[in-house]
Formats: C-alpha cells, structure tokens, sequence
C-alpha cells in the first residue's frame, strides 16, 4: 500500500476574495480537490471522516487485482 500526503487548507473567502474568485468558490462550504492539478468535484460528507474516506478513495487504485481464492469466497 502507498503512502500518499493530503494537505488540506482553510481559507475564509469572505475576506480572500481573490483567491475564491480564482477557484470558483461561489457557496460556502466548498471544498476543492486537486490532483497533480487538475480540479475534481468533491462529492463526499463534509465531515473529518467523510473527507477522509473521499480522499482515501481518490488515492486508491481503479482496479484492485483479486486473487482466485478470493473471488471463490465472495460466491
């Protein structure tokens, strides 16, 4: 299993407009993911679980190779 770093940052729109304006805040809260740059919806619970959960999910594999044995106990 990887490691991955999540930084998560607050900021207060009310008063960095700019920088609100520049990520397309337009209600609050929002919360913005980035991934090597690119903007991803978040789509999860705003709570510390949910966010991790979200992220965590983000962070993982596609497609989660499944050995034969297993896939016979998941009959």
């Amino acid at each position: 299993m990887r490691l991955y770093i999540v930084k998560l940052a607050k900021i207060d729109a009310t008063q960095e407009k700019a920088l609100a304006k520049l990520h397309g805040v337009r209600s609050y809260p929002t919360l913005i993911y980035y991934i090597n740059g690119a903007k991803i919806p978040f789509k999860g619970s705003r709570t510390k679980e949910g966010i991790i959960e979200w992220c965590t999910k983000k962070l993982s594999p596609a497609v989660t190779e499944l050995k034969i044995e297993s896939f016979n106990k998941l009959k």
